[in-house]
């Protein structure tokens, strides 16, 4: 990569694959949305659950990519390989394990926090089902993480999203309007579109010779791993804890909503679906320096590193402005869109301000994240989380959140916290030294 020039290619291609995710979720609440009020209401709050459960599995190995990173930036490919082919083997290991015993307890926990019987029943059912794709959604993030941290892929991504996306299409129409199985099908669906992709990921991962599978799946059946997937495992634990925490404020507000109203649930699950959207276009930026960030870490070019930090930074957040007014645009046709009622449409239009403002500290937040996961420096990620969720957020709900416009507005206070720790983290030199005491360490 040029000194001078950022990585666009790598970034938009990262920025169309990132936001096919969401996408995804929107066909699901398209697909809901069109069966009854009460069953968008129940995918917002079960598929919410769901997708937090894959994406908070997912970061059990989520010092994986910036390990990865750095183990290619100083010319170690056979360590590469061979890290590759233990983490997908233990991950899925992983994903089978948890699957029943999460849909078991979550779905119970549904309905002990829920006020409405209906919507809590629904949201357990729709969650238990989807559990089932629960080790291929895991496996999922191991796969893109080979993809954009190993070899730097710029197209190939999208590729494996679109699969996900059109094998998910496909199935729903076949489970809801072929068979008739509402929302059951709209779970099921959801369930083995992963699968879909990790088989279509697999072919051009295998020709690169991206990972040594047999060897992986022995090392994790006899239990001797590698001292980088253990660096990876524990790395893994503290990025856990932040998805959980992140997560909690995500599940938490779809709890806070469901008890204003039924209306205002479908209302905030359409808005969150957006919020996700941001996310994931803002994140094409955080997953080019995570990348190549470690790529350069692992190479000992600590400077380097640092601005393209910065660089990355400052060019999301041209991005996040222009969002801002695209939002600003289309905001008032999109409840008539996606099938919202009057109520429900009345509530979508109060969240429009609070997210449009937090645009631009998501953008410092988001990037920060990947420059500092690529660094594995993902016990300070962990603290900012804690900050975040456990501080700034409660305190803003309690100071604001009497509806939905104020739950919003919490967020943005959650969002807010984040940027400004995480900037005054990049500016520090804590997190190179810690990028290159971690290899030297476990090597």
């Amino acid at each position: 990569m040029s000194e001078k020039r950022l990585p666009i290619p790598f970034i938009i291609a990262s920025m169309v694959a990132g936001a096919i995710q969401p996408l995804i979720a929107l066909i699901d609440t398209y697909f809901a949305a069109h069966i009854s009020t009460q069953d968008l209401a129940c995918l917002a709050l079960g598929g919410g659950i769901a997708s937090s459960v894959g994406w908070i599995g997912g970061q059990l190995i989520g010092g994986f990519p910036g390990v990865l990173g750095r183990l290619r930036g100083r010319g170690d490919d056979d360590g590469a390989r061979r890290l590759n082919g233990e983490v997908l083997a233990l991950t899925f290991v992983i994903g089978l394990i948890a699957a029943v015993p999460v849909a078991l307890i979550l779905g119970e926990g549904v309905m002990l926090l829920t006020q409405s019987e209906a919507t809590g029943s629904g949201a357990r059912h729709y969650l238990q089902v989807r559990m089932l794709g629960l080790p291929f959604e895991i496996c999922g993030f191991v796969i893109l993480g080979i993809l954009r941290a190993g070899f730097q892929a710029v197209w190939t991504p999208i590729f494996v999203m679109l699969v996900a996306l059109i094998s998910n299409a496909c199935l729903n129409a076949l489970f809801v309007w072929g068979f008739g199985w509402g929302l059951s099908g709209l779970a099921l669906g959801s369930s083995l579109a992963p699968l879909v992709a990790a088989l279509f990921a697999a072919v051009p991962i295998t020709r690169w010779r991206g990972w040594a599978l047999r060897p992986g799946i022995a090392a994790v059946r006899q239990m001797r791993l590698d001292p980088m997937t253990k660096l990876s495992a524990r790395l893994g634990r503290l990025a856990l804890t932040r998805g959980l925490l992140l997560n909690a404020v995500l599940i938490g507000s779809s709890l806070v909503a469901e008890r204003f109203s039924t209306s205002d649930l479908a209302a905030h699950g359409l808005a969150i679906q957006l919020w996700l959207l941001i996310a994931f276009l803002l994140d094409g930026f955080a997953h080019a320096g995570l990348a190549y960030g470690s790529r350069l870490l692992g190479a000992g070019d600590f400077e380097r590193a640092r601005r393209l930090a910065w660089r990355l930074v400052a060019a999301s957040g041209v991005l996040a402005a222009l969002i801002c007014l695209a939002l600003v645009i289309v905001w008032t046709g999109l409840p008539h869109l996606f099938g919202l009622d009057g109520i429900a449409a009345a509530a979508f239009a109060a969240v429009l301000v609070p997210m449009c403002l937090q645009s631009v500290p998501a953008s410092i937040a988001f990037v920060a994240d990947g420059i500092l996961k690529g660094a594995g420096d993902l016990g300070f990620l962990a603290s900012q989380m804690a900050w975040a969720s456990l501080v700034a957020f409660p305190l803003a709900l309690w100071v604001l959140g009497d509806d939905l416009r104020g739950l919003w507005w919490a967020m943005t206070a959650w969002v807010a916290a984040r940027a400004l720790l995480s900037a005054w983290r990049l500016r520090g030199s804590a997190w190179t030294q810690i990028a290159s005491e971690q290899l030297g360490e476990d090597s």
